[in-house]
C-alpha cells in the first residue's frame, strides 16, 4: 500500500529505519499462522530482487505470481466494468463549479476519485464496503503502478 510519498532523502532513511524495525515483528507473525487458517498474505513489491531471504523461506511466501502491467485494452475493459463515471464527471463538476472554474480539469477529476473512493476529508470508515473500495483501490495501485 502506498504508506508516504517519498520527497527527500531525510524521508528515504526515516523509511528504512522503520522498515528495518519492523521486520522482525512482520516475520513472527507471518509464523504464527498454523494450519488451514484461511488467510492469505499477499505481498506487492517494486523490487523482488532486494527482499530479504528470510521472507520467502517456506511456510511464509511459498508462492510468487508475477503479473503484469494491463495493456490499454485490459484497462479500458476493466474500467468499463468498475468505473461509474458518471458519478465521477458529475463529482468533478460539482468541486470546478465551487472552484469558480469554468470547465473540469485533471485536478478535479483526481479529488473526485478520492473522494468518491476515500470520502470527504475528516469522515471516518466505519462500514465494511468503504474500506472494501480502499483495499481494491490499493490493489490497483499495485497492480498499474
Amino acid at each position: 500500500m502506498r504508506l508516504m510519498l517519498l520527497v527527500g532523502k531525510e524521508e528515504q532513511e526515516l523509511v528504512e529505519v522503520m522498515m528495518k524495525e519492523s521486520r522482525p515483528l512482520n516475520l513472527s507473525e507471518m509464523d504464527g499462522f498454523e494450519g488451514n487458517t484461511g488467510i492469505i498474505v499477499v505481498a506487492a513489491p517494486n523490487r523482488a530482487d532486494i527482499l530479504d531471504s528470510a521472507l520467502l523461506r517456506p511456510g511464509r511466501f511459498n508462492r510468487q505470481v508475477s503479473v503484469d502491467v494491463p495493456d490499454i485494452k485490459r484497462r479500458t475493459d476493466i474500467l468499463e466494468v468498475h468505473a461509474d463515471f458518471a458519478n465521477l464527471l458529475n463529482e468533478a463538476a460539482i468541486l470546478a463549479e465551487r472552484r469558480a472554474k469554468t470547465a473540469i480539469s485533471s485536478k478535479e477529476i483526481d479529488d473526485s476519485i478520492d473522494r468518491i473512493v476515500v470520502g470527504v476529508e475528516g469522515t471516518v470508515m466505519t462500514d465494511s464496503k468503504s474500506k472494501s473500495l480502499v483495499a481494491y483501490d490499493e490493489v490497483g495501485h499495485a497492480m498499474c503502478g
